[in-house]
């Protein structure tokens, strides 16, 4: 099943970034990238809801069909934009200096969040998160200037 599901994530990621192609012309890229980030933290919010709720087949399937449409949805608006984004931030003599000073932080803040991430979901005290982690992590690769 986890298989099955990587699988169509994948294909539906492929398809869905081919498809920011074509809104982006429409609706612009700052509207795209915002509204897609907004949406995309109301939906970690509700996985972590659906996942700190109760256990059984229905939270189950709920917690993936949310991980699914966040993972498209991020594909959809937010990850193409921020590539695109960056080029307009600043002037040509200042561009590689303000990328390489925002992937900088972005590791900085990478790391902690990472290890953050780890000790929440593998406690020593035996208390696994899973998807309460959704309520504590801030995700910094969806945020990166």
């Amino acid at each position: 099943m986890a298989f099955a599901l990587g699988l169509i994530t994948s294909a539906l990621q492929m398809v869905f970034v081919m498809l920011s192609w074509f809104l982006t012309t429409y609706f612009g890229r700052r509207s795209i990238y915002l509204w897609g980030s907004a949406a995309n933290t109301v939906l970690l919010i509700a996985l972590g809801v659906a996942g700190s709720v109760g256990g059984g087949n229905a939270a189950n399937l709920a917690q993936a069909s949310l991980g699914l449409i966040v993972s498209v949805l991020f594909t959809l608006g937010p990850a193409p934009a921020s590539w695109v984004i960056i080029g307009e931030t600043s002037a040509l003599r200042l561009r590689p200096l303000t990328t390489g000073t925002g992937r900088a932080v972005y590791y900085i803040v990478e790391f902690p969040c990472i290890f953050r991430k780890s000790c929440a979901v593998e406690s020593a005290l035996g208390k696994k998160l899973t998807s309460d982690s959704c309520f504590i992590h801030v995700e910094p690769s969806k945020w990166k200037p």
